[in-house]
């Protein structure tokens, strides 16, 4: 600022004074202001102006911490899929069966009731998938399992293909909490939980909406260096319902089991 810009300041001030408004130093400030504009400097302000604080981009879903144990929070989308298998829903009340050691393609294995059996889901994404059955599998019943009960009946399985489990780890890894799906698929996380330390090496847990019509849990975790997904998949029908409960009692402990 120069020295005529300080003298018309005051003239300014002085002319308010008489006036008894501050018409005349706004008039010469404005004055100032496309001058300083003219030869490239920034313009002069008055006073010190409210620093705006960061908005999320438009439509943007924002990540919010919470309990994942909520079973009845809100999941889009109405229910189309063909149901869980009467059968399997009658099962609720029986006990969790013991647990057996399963092999894992992505890695080292873990547990799930005996009355969980191995299925080739045929998916890509799905690198390792169990089925629940209402019974205690063997091989003498296995093959008879396998056609009863198929892949739209409860399944957990390992995953690190799908977007929801790779936009999540990669954010959970650069910021601390899951980043959102920015892929042109529509699954998003809607609720999650840290679990560092709480879980064998799995380090949140999340629940997904948008998966198609199905409900969708899962634990990510750092699979030597790839960010990996262990998913608890069923049908809507089975919102809210003591089989539900027992589904996730079942999910949390073979999630701390997992071996990479």
């Amino acid at each position: 600022m120069g020295l005529f810009d300080n003298v018309f300041k005051e003239v300014g001030k002085v002319l308010d004074k008489a006036a008894g408004n501050q018409d005349f130093s706004n008039a010469i400030q404005q004055a100032l202001n496309k001058k300083d504009e003219a030869v490239g400097a920034a313009p002069a302000q008055n006073a010190a102006q409210p620093v705006q604080s960061a908005q999320p981009a438009q439509g943007e879903q924002i990540l919010q911490k919470g309990t994942v144990y909520d079973l009845n929070a809100e999941h889009s989308g109405p229910y189309k899929g063909t149901g869980t298998h009467e059968d399997i829903r009658a099962d609720a009340q029986t006990p969790i069966r013991p647990f057996k050691q399963v092999k894992c393609y992505g890695c080292k294995g873990y547990e799930v009731p005996d009355n969980f059996m191995e299925y080739d889901s045929g998916a890509a994404e799905i690198e390792d998938c169990v089925i629940y059955t209402p019974e205690t599998v063997t091989p003498q019943n296995a093959d008879e399992l396998y056609e009863k009960y198929g892949i739209k009946d409860p399944l957990i399985y390992l995953t690190s293909a799908l977007n929801v489990v790779y936009f999540g780890g990669k954010g959970y890894r650069e910021t601390g909490v899951p980043g959102r799906n920015t892929a042109k698929t529509k699954e998003q996380i809607a609720v999650w939980e840290d679990v560092s330390g709480k879980c064998g090496v799995m380090q949140y847990k999340a629940k997904v909406v948008n998966y198609y019509d199905r409900v969708m849990y899962f634990y990510g975790f750092d699979n030597n260096g790839s960010d990996c997904g262990f998913v608890l998949e069923y049908a809507k029908d089975l919102e809210g319902t003591k089989l539900e409960e027992k589904l996730h009692r079942i999910f949390d402990k073979a999630a701390a089991t997992l071996k990479v």
